[in-house]
């Protein structure tokens, strides 16, 4: 059978006719483009081979293959004229022309990255960001593993990436990616001077791989070609696309063999996906055994904590309750018990001094007095519960008392009591001496914004009550690692505006109660922390599981219900679900009002929403519900807060300012 030139620079002879360019990528589809390594960063083609000898010498002496030669950059595209394309580099932000044929798809380039990622020593253009992306997208898949025998199955097996101009044999060019041909098996030929003759093809290597092999360097399917007689018994090995394991035999790009062999091609490439599926699946044991290895030692760790915390509790109550009495819950903190040692027999001074620690001695072991002023004396009375003590107002504080504070503090206080508009002084005549604030004075005038606020911040809170039902069991593991508020930022979802209205509601919640929920998750009382107990025989669960949770406020009898479900098949970041979600938060966003709050909500938003590239960003399910908390606590702080008018400075032109409670300006008409 007959074979193509193996030189490269044979390839070069290929007609002028402009070649069909194949483009997989769609508009606005995320994507990668190619460009130089070099400072320039211009654009470059990773397939094409060196244009002559000399190049191609240039580029053996300073090592210019694969990722020292090409480096990959993030993009969106925005619109496909031919073989031009309109891409918006995620980087610098900015749109570009390019070449249809420099773009590859998204899940492609990852494959790249994750190729390049595992390379020593690391990649220069391999940057924090690019890391990020890849992490990120690893994390929608289990174990974090990309599968480049499912790419290749799915868009490679019936398709050869090659170079910018391939030609056929009937004469037809194609460029990058072109169909293979059903010719059947190749004919045999006479081997005339200057071709050689091909036995078949042993190897096989997707672009990804063969861009970082030593012996390739090209972005190509490349494949190693066993070369007939009188060829097969040379040694290739010291030449630079030599086969070292197979003697007669080199690494050949896509481009410089015929189509004639496309039969060859595809055998190949099913060897390669039976060889790879049984790679990947070693190198999904391996992982899954790391990690039951890692949740062993995190399963002991708990346990030593665990153990730990028991002994320290079993310990408490003999230090601290001896004689067993009944223990009352901290409203705040319910981990913290309250306990009352003796009843006062009467409530003459002498009986409500008795007990008190006059030094240090006397107190608990980690609790002590507030210093300055130190332990309390044997005349002291200040822990009378009707009065402050009869020398409070005498005894000063001397560790901060000084002739300038006393005369600053006096005439801010003064000051302050001028401001008639904003407070009248009451009891001047009764002895009761205080301010009264003069909030019914002050009326907002931005009623439509101030229902944009509320709107969004009802908007916010459904968002949350959504995301909710679908919570990742991933993210409670993640939570535990944090700083364990995950639940405590969905509770804002079930808040509600007509709940306690007497008292100036709704009020985030002080106790987290669970009232039905799965054995293996725990939730703390006080903080609504998560624990999930691993060593449960019901974990880790097989299907979603309810989650309950009563949650009591500093209002007796009032309370609201939170209802979740963990489900352990949403991956960390929450699917496409929280997209869907954000998008609906964002279009709110773009038609609030005033301008100043709508780029405080953008800048609420930013970590989860690329406003310039208009799309939703991937980020863990704890991160996307910290920022939608955000939003909805703004929101309602700007809707219910007294945004009080004052005269501006001469620097603002002479207008109106408008600051809002967290002390941020906003100025009306801007």
């Amino acid at each position: 059978m007959t074979g193509a030139p193996a030189a490269p620079a044979s390839s070069s002879a290929a007609p002028a006719t402009t070649p069909v360019v194949q483009c997989w990528v769609k508009p606005n589809d995320s994507c990668w483009f190619w460009r130089s390594t070099a400072e320039s960063g211009a654009l470059r083609d990773p397939s094409a081979l060196p244009v002559d000898r000399r190049a191609h010498e240039a580029r053996i002496q300073k090592g210019l293959w694969g990722p020292r030669w090409a480096r990959l950059c993030p993009g969106r595209l925005l619109e496909l004229k031919g073989s031009r394309a309109l891409v918006i580099d995620h980087q610098t932000k900015t749109s570009e022309k390019v070449p249809a044929s420099l773009l590859l798809l998204w899940y492609e380039g990852l494959l790249v990255l994750d190729a390049v990622s595992k390379v020593e020593p690391k990649v220069p253009w391999l940057t924090d960001k690019l890391t990020g992306i890849l992490e990120t997208e690893r994390a929608k898949f289990k174990h974090g593993h990309l599968s480049a025998l499912l790419y290749v199955q799915k868009q490679l097996m019936g398709f050869a990436c090659t170079g910018p101009q391939f030609c056929g044999a009937s004469g037809e060019t194609a460029g990058h990616r072109r169909q293979l041909q059903n010719k059947g098996q190749p004919a045999e030929g006479e081997v005339t001077e200057g071709w050689y003759g091909v036995q078949a093809l042993a190897e096989y290597l997707p672009p990804w791989e063969a861009f970082l092999h030593p012996k390739c360097g090209i972005y190509q399917d490349f494949y190693m070609v066993q070369w007939a007689p009188p060829h097969n018994k040379t040694d290739y090995g010291y030449m630079e696309h030599g086969s070292e394991t197979l003697c007669g035999a080199t690494w050949e790009p896509d481009e410089c063999l015929p189509d004639d062999l496309d039969t060859l091609r595809v055998a190949v490439k099913r060897r390669w996906t039976e060889q790879q599926r049984e790679r990947e699946q070693r190198d999904r044991e391996q992982l899954e055994k790391e990690k039951r290895e890692r949740d062993a030692k995190a399963r002991e760790a708990e346990e030593d904590k665990a153990n730990e915390e028991a002994e320290r509790t079993a310990k408490a109550p003999r230090m601290f309750n001896p004689l067993r009495l009944e223990l009352i819950k901290d409203l705040v903190s319910p981990e913290v018990n309250h306990v009352v040692y003796n009843l006062l027999k009467s409530t003459e001074d002498a009986e409500i001094k008795k007990g008190w620690p006059k030094s240090r001695s006397e107190y608990p072991p980690g609790f002590g007095p507030a210093d300055p002023p130190g332990c309390c004396g044997v005349s002291c009375d200040c822990m009378e519960d009707w009065h402050l003590g009869r020398h409070a107002l005498d005894a000063g504080r001397p560790w901060i008392d000084s002739q300038p504070r006393n005369a600053a503090c006096e005439v801010a206080m003064l000051a302050f009591m001028n401001q008639q508009e904003h407070v009248t002084r009451r009891g001047q005549f009764s002895g009761l001496h205080y301010l009264e604030a003069n909030t019914d004075r002050h009326k907002r005038e931005d009623v439509a914004q101030v229902a944009f606020a509320a709107g969004l911040a009802k908007l916010a809170r459904s968002v949350l009550r959504d995301a909710a039902q679908r919570v990742p069991l991933e993210a409670l593991e993640a939570d535990r690692a944090s700083q364990g508020r995950l639940i405590h930022r969905l509770a804002m979802g079930f808040s509600n505006d007509e709940v306690h209205p007497e008292a100036g509601g709704p009020f985030m919640p002080l106790q987290y109660q669970v009232t039905t929920g799965p054995s293996w998750l725990h939730v703390d009382a006080g903080s609504g922390s998560v624990v999930l107990r691993e060593d449960s025989p019901d974990y880790p669960p097989s299907k979603a599981a309810a989650l309950a949770i009563s949650l009591t406020s500093m209002v007796p009898g009032k309370f609201d219900r939170m209802d979740c479900n963990i489900d352990p098949n949403v991956s960390g970041t929450g699917d496409s679900m929280l997209f869907g979600l954000t998008s609906k938060v964002v279009a709110k966003v773009a038609r609030t009002e005033p301008p100043s709050l709508q780029d405080i909500m953008k800048e609420r938003l930013s970590s989860v929403f690329d406003f310039q590239a208009t799309q939703c960003i991937a980020v863990p399910f704890g991160a996307w519900v910290e920022a939608m908390w955000g939003v909805a606590y703004t929101a309602r702080s700007y809707s219910v807060g007294q945004l009080l008018p004052r005269q501006a400075t001469a620097s603002n032109g002479g207008g109106r300012v408008r600051t809002l409670p967290t002390g941020m300006p906003l100025t009306p008409g801007m």
